[in-house]
C-alpha cells in the first residue's frame, strides 16, 4: 500500500496473477523479480495496458525501477500465427531469458515468431517467449487453400520445435534466391523413407497434401492415438517418415505471387515470353525444370533453353533444389521414395530391373490403396527426374505419385490410352517410338 511513481517501470518482488480486467479471468501469473510498465494503481489494484485489453493484478510487493521491461513493446506481427495449447503450467520467458510468469496448463496461445528456437507469443501488450515443447496443437495446417513458402517454412520449424522427441529438422539446402528447403523427419523408427513435393512450382498442392500429413501425424503420435487402423505411434516407431514439403520455393513464390514476388523479375518475365501470368510455370527462377535436372539419363534430354518447363538445364544437378535433394537422398539408408506430383492420378514406377521384385510389390500396393492406375517408366528412355536418380543411387524403389485428376477430371482409367502414352512421352518417359507402338 506504499505510494508507487506509475511513470517509472514497476519490478515485483512476488509472483503475481493477472487477471482480465473486464471479465476477472485469469491469464497468466507474473514471476517475481519481472520488470513491467503499469497504467495506474488504485485501491489496491495495478493496472497494464495490453493494447484492447486492460490487465490487472494486486499490487503487492512492487517496487521502483529504472530498468527496462523485461518484455518487448510492441507485439509482433506474423502473416501465420500458430494456435498451440500449454501441456503443463509453461513458463514465459523475457527478453533477458529470466523467467517473467507462467501460462496455466490448458490455455491457448499464438506462436507469432521463432526466435532461437523459443516462440514469440503477445503476452500482457508486448512479446515474450516459450519454449514450445511445453505445449501441442491440433489442428495447424489448412490444406484446402494454397501454402505459401513463408507459411510451410514457418510450420516445419513449429513442428519440430514442439514435438523435438520424435521429429528431426535438417535445413538441405538453399534455393537459387536464397530460400530454405528444410527435410522434417516424423518418428523415431531406424527404417526410413522419403516424401517430396512442390518441384514443379504450378504443383504446389502437393506441399498442402505433405503437410496436412505432418499435421494429422504428429497430432495422433502426441496424443498415442489412432490415424484410421493404425496406431501412429507404433508405425513411426519402427518407420520414420522424412517429408520435404517444398523443393522449388522460388518457382513455388512465383506462380502464388508473380513475378515480383523473384529477385530477378526481368529474367523469369523475358522466359515466360513477357507474359506476367505465372500460372503454368513449373521451373525454378531460372529457367530449369529440376525434375529433369538429375543424373538419370540426362543426357538423352534436349538440350534446350531456360523456359517454364523441360529445360533441363547446362549440367546434372546444377540448380540448388536438386542438387540440395539428390545429396539428401544419399545421406540416410531411405528405403523408398515417393515424390509427390499432381495430375494424373497415375503412378509412375520401375525405373529400372535392378529393384523389380521390391518395385512390383510396392507398386501394387500403392495401387491399391489409392487406386491410381499404374505406369511402368521406360527402361532406356532418358528422365532426369528425381525418382529415377533416386533408383540410380539407393538400389530402392522410387515412384511419382500424380495426385490430382488429368484431362477434364476423368480418372486414369477412363482415360484413353494413347492419352496416357502421349503424356508419358511429352515428360520424357518413354521415346516417341516406343509411345506410337502403344
Amino acid at each position: 500500500d506504499t505510494f508507487v511513481n506509475t511513470r517509472k517501470n514497476i519490478k515485483l518482488v512476488m509472483d503475481q496473477t493477472i487477471q482480465n480486467s473486464a471479465n476477472g479471468k485469469v491469464i497468466a501469473k507474473l514471476s517475481a523479480g519481472a520488470i513491467i510498465k503499469v497504467s495506474k494503481i488504485q485501491q489496491g489494484k495495478a493496472y497494464l495496458n495490453g493494447g484492447s485489453t486492460t490487465f490487472v493484478f494486486d499490487a503487492k510487493g512492487l517496487v521502483e525501477t529504472d530498468n527496462s521491461p523485461t518484455i518487448i513493446y510492441p507485439a509482433i506481427k506474423h502473416a501465420h500465427p500458430v494456435t498451440v495449447t500449454a501441456k503443463v503450467n509453461a513458463t514465459v520467458y523475457g527478453t533477458d531469458g529470466k523467467a517473467l510468469g507462467e501460462i496455466s496448463a490448458g490455455n491457448q496461445v499464438q506462436v507469432k515468431g521463432l526466435v532461437n528456437g523459443k516462440g514469440a507469443i503477445d503476452y500482457l501488450g508486448g512479446s515474450a517467449f516459450i519454449s514450445l515443447n511445453q505445449f501441442k496443437h491440433s489442428n495447424m495446417v489448412t490444406p484446402s487453400r494454397n501454402i505459401s513458402y513463408a507459411e510451410a517454412d514457418f510450420y516445419v520449424q513449429v513442428f519440430h520445435y514442439l514435438y523435438p522427441d520424435f521429429t528431426q529438422l535438417e535445413l538441405i539446402g538453399k534455393s537459387v534466391e536464397g530460400r530454405n528447403i528444410h527435410a522434417l523427419k516424423v518418428g523415431t523408427g531406424k527404417k526410413m523413407i522419403l516424401l517430396d513435393a512442390s518441384t514443379h512450382a504450378r504443383e504446389h498442392m502437393t506441399t498442402n497434401v505433405l503437410m496436412e500429413m505432418i499435421d494429422q501425424y504428429t497430432v495422433a503420435y502426441a496424443n498415442n492415438s489412432n490415424f484410421g487402423k493404425y496406431n501412429v505411434r507404433s508405425v513411426l516407431s519402427n518407420v520414420a517418415i522424412w517429408f520435404v514439403p517444398m523443393v522449388n520455393p522460388d518457382g513455388v513464390n512465383l506462380v502464388q505471387y508473380g513475378p515480383t514476388a523473384i529477385k530477378n523479375t526481368a529474367q523469369v518475365k523475358k522466359i515466360n515470353g513477357y507474359s506476367s501470368d505465372f500460372g503454368r510455370w513449373k521451373a525454378n527462377a531460372r529457367g530449369v525444370d529440376l525434375n529433369r535436372n538429375f543424373d538419370a539419363r540426362w543426357a538423352g534430354l534436349p538440350k534446350g533453353s531456360p523456359s517454364w518447363h523441360m529445360y533441363r538445364g547446362p549440367a546434372p544437378f546444377s540448380e540448388p533444389e536438386s542438387k540440395a535433394l539428390g545429396q539428401f537422398m544419399s545421406k540416410y539408408p531411405f528405403k523408398t521414395n515417393l515424390a509427390i506430383h499432381s495430375s494424373g492420378q497415375i503412378i509412375y514406377w520401375g525405373f529400372n530391373e535392378q529393384t523389380k521384385f521390391r518395385n512390383t510389390n510396392l507398386a501394387r500396393v500403392l495401387s491399391n490403396t489409392t487406386g491410381h492406375g499404374l505406369i511402368k517408366s521406360s527402361q532406356t528412355a532418358p528422365t532426369g527426374a528425381s525418382t529415377s536418380y533416386f533408383t540410380k543411387v539407393t538400389g530402392m524403389p522410387g515412384m511419382t505419385i500424380e495426385i490430382a485428376p488429368y484431362a477434364g477430371n476423368a480418372p486414369v482409367p477412363l482415360l484413353r490410352w494413347n492419352d496416357v502414352w502421349k503424356r508419358m512421352q511429352y515428360i520424357g518417359l518413354v521415346g516417341a517410338t516406343e509411345a506410337n507402338s502403344r
